[in-house]
């Protein structure tokens, strides 16, 4: 089977590895998203928190980002390189605007749009349906302890633009390299 378009008797283009209503394997792909909701769903439990609440918090009254560590008891005012500063701003803004439910929704969110990264570069690549939403499942199955309240989700999304630009350069010669700085900051 090439992956070639093949023209039919009406004329119009086909293409065997293109998504359609027919296709079974859609319904797959819809199933890994709902699980991506269904996983974000649970209580908001994770005992590091109130630490990213809290330090998003000095963030926002002080202006700066924090250079000792003022909230661990056992480290407390010893150096301290805040590498989570705008998840933990962020974080608070958000907290601030809907507390614990809208935490839960927009972590959600962020999973949601990962994992559409992941799944628009698997797309990207031309391999078979049945092949792209086998490992795509995989991926949100095996993602599932991390469909928390954490940073990494963040960083999840922020890989998948940087490989989304690094792709759009080398397969569409669109040149949006200037945008990488402003994804590592």
């Amino acid at each position: 089977m090439s992956s070639n378009p093949q023209v039919n008797p009406s004329g119009s283009e086909t293409n065997p590895h293109r998504f359609s209503f027919s296709n079974p394997w859609l319904y797959s792909l819809l199933l890994g998203f709902v699980l991506i909701m269904l996983f974000g769903l649970h209580g908001v439990n994770d005992s590091d928190l109130g630490f990213h609440l809290r330090t998003g918090q000095w963030i926002s009254q002080n202006h700066a980002f924090p250079s000792l560590d003022a909230f661990t008891y056992t480290a407390s005012n010893r150096e301290y390189l805040d590498m989570e500063w705008l998840y933990q701003f962020g974080l608070y803004l958000v907290w601030l605007a809907g507390g614990y439910s809208l935490l839960s929704i927009f972590h959600i969110a962020l999973s949601l749009l990962a994992f559409f990264l992941l799944w628009s570069r698997m797309r990207g690549t031309g391999s078979r349906p049945e092949v792209s939403v086998l490992l795509f499942l995989i991926a949100v199955l095996a993602s599932e302890p991390r469909f928390r309240v954490r940073p990494e989700v963040l960083t999840w999304v922020f890989l998948g633009f940087m490989l989304w630009i690094l792709d759009a350069r080398l397969r569409r010669k669109r040149d949006l390299l200037f945008l990488l700085p402003l994804i590592q900051l």
